[in-house]
């Protein structure tokens, strides 16, 4: 009996053999990312913030959650754990204190402003869209006639001031996305699928929060009050009696969260196809086609966790779970 997740799939279609490596031998690497640390503490911050509508709750969710993770069963600090990977984008100096950017970690302290920034614009912008929440991080699964299950959590499913009712989804991201994408996306059509009877859906979405912050400088001249925003002199050119002023600039920002709600229906036909996807993902697994694909290797500058592993039986840097059981 096979259990599946749209995650888990998407393993499957990268690399075959990777997704051996780690659902079924369970190796798992001992490190992990930024992003993912942090998409999970905005997940349980907003969890918080649709259904209770208390702001600061929902910040004060985000710090805990961002404060400690867990790792292949173990607790980690965020801020001083050496197996979480930081990204060169975590960090914004604009964001914070000149003692913060000289501090430990000043990444951490950065997505801590991000996070509390992507939550204030959350709830000016997304909140009075919302006219009923139907269900949050709900639980669907499908088994077939042999057992075998899909598996998933939604994390909203909301009637909107359309008076439509979607499904949605929440993605931190440093991207837009494109218009089609929700119509595209298999995870959205599989859940669109199980839950459309149930829910009577209108239609899916993503409502995706940019990690790249909208600063909204604002300069001022400290001597003549000049307003120079968006211009490049280095003092204050303002001219009076004939003479420049050349004053000071203080710079200030009003920090807002770029949000794109990305809304469309599904098409049958398409959804014909990722279900035909599963089924074919499914099978193979069963069959034990496990055939490694050496394109996934590396991508760019990545390198995959189970590369010394497939390429030379090396199993430094993956912890393996059946072990710690």
């Amino acid at each position: 009996m096979n259990k599946l997740s749209v995650s888990r799939v998407k393993l499957f279609q990268e690399c075959p053999l990777k997704y051996k490596y780690n659902y079924i031998d369970e190796l798992r690497p001992d490190t992990t990312s930024s992003a993912l640390v942090f998409g999970k503490a905005i997940d349980e911050a907003l969890n918080v913030l649709i259904l209770d509508k208390d702001l600061d709750k929902s910040k004060e969710t985000f710090k805990q959650w961002f404060k400690y993770t867990n790792l292949n069963g173990d607790k980690l600090e965020v801020e001083t754990s050496e197996k979480i990977i930081w990204n060169d984008s975590d960090l914004d100096n604009d964001l914070i204190t000149k003692d913060e950017q000289n501090s430990f970690n000043p990444k951490y302290l950065s997505l801590i402003q991000k996070g509390l920034i992507i939550l204030d614009s959350y709830n000016n912008y997304v909140v009075p869209k919302i006219k009923e929440v139907i269900a949050c991080q709900k639980r669907v699964t499908l088994k077939n006639p042999h057992g075998d299950e899909i598996e998933g959590t939604i994390d909203l499913i909301a009637r909107l001031s359309d008076d439509r009712i979607y499904l949605l989804d929440h993605k931190t991201s440093s991207m837009e996305y494109s218009k089609d994408s929700a119509a595209k996306s298999t995870q959205l059509i599989l859940y669109n699928y199980l839950c459309q009877d149930e829910y009577d859906l209108d239609g899916v979405g993503f409502i995706v929060l940019g990690k790249n912050i909208w600063k909204q400088k604002t300069k001022v001249c400290n001597k003549c009050g000049y307003n120079g925003s968006g211009e490049n002199h280095r003092t204050c050119p303002n001219m009076n009696n004939n003479q420049r002023c050349h004053g000071e600039w203080v710079t200030t920002i009003n920090p807002k969260c770029f949000i794109n709600i990305v809304l469309d229906a599904i098409n049958s036909k398409i959804e014909e196809l990722v279900l035909d996807t599963f089924d074919g993902v499914n099978r193979q697994i069963k069959n034990k086609e496990f055939v490694p694909n050496l394109d996934s290797c590396i991508r760019g500058k990545l390198k995959c966790a189970y590369y010394n592993l497939c390429h030379s039986g090396d199993k430094t840097g993956l912890v393996n779970l059946k072990d710690k059981k």
